[in-house]
């Protein structure tokens, strides 16, 4: 590969890197590049952890839903002009009690162009408890809320 050269750069929040392999102006070429980098993308946040995104039904559960979260933030360096869409992949169409707070439920899959970009987990966002799990008092009261 001859002479190497990584390096990476910030500017305005958004870090680029750039490599080059047996360039005979390879400082030249990265200053060049950066710039051309820089002003060409922006970075453009699509997506922060624990951001709410929808909810699950929850069977059994003493919350009748369960709110579904971002599990990572994602910043892509982007083009003015490029768009992005959203697929949304869920592990099953509901759950059933007990539910954890950070469980996996999913996840969401960008793509820019039809090419994927990242996925980001999906999780619960909060626990929900087995209504069993609450004892025959609990079952009690359901009964007389009913009548």
């Amino acid at each position: 590969a001859g002479r190497t050269l990584v390096a990476g750069a910030r500017r305005d929040g958004m870090t680029l890197f750039c490599v080059t392999l047996n360039a005979p102006s390879d400082w030249a070429d990265h200053t060049a590049l950066f710039d051309w980098g820089f002003a060409c993308y922006q970075a453009r946040p699509l997506a922060g952890a624990g951001e709410r995104v929808g909810q699950l039904p929850v069977s059994g559960g003493l919350a009748p839903v369960c709110p579904v979260e971002t599990g990572e933030d994602l910043v892509a360096a982007l083009t003015p002009e490029e768009r992005v869409e959203a697929v949304y992949e869920l592990n099953e169409a509901s759950l059933a009690a007990p539910v954890v707070r950070g469980a996996q439920v999913g996840e969401v899959i960008y793509y820019v162009n039809s090419k994927e970009l990242a996925r980001l987990p999906l999780k619960a966002g909060r626990s929900v408890s087995d209504i069993r799990a609450q004892g025959g008092g609990f079952r009690l009261w359901r009964s007389v809320c009913k009548n």
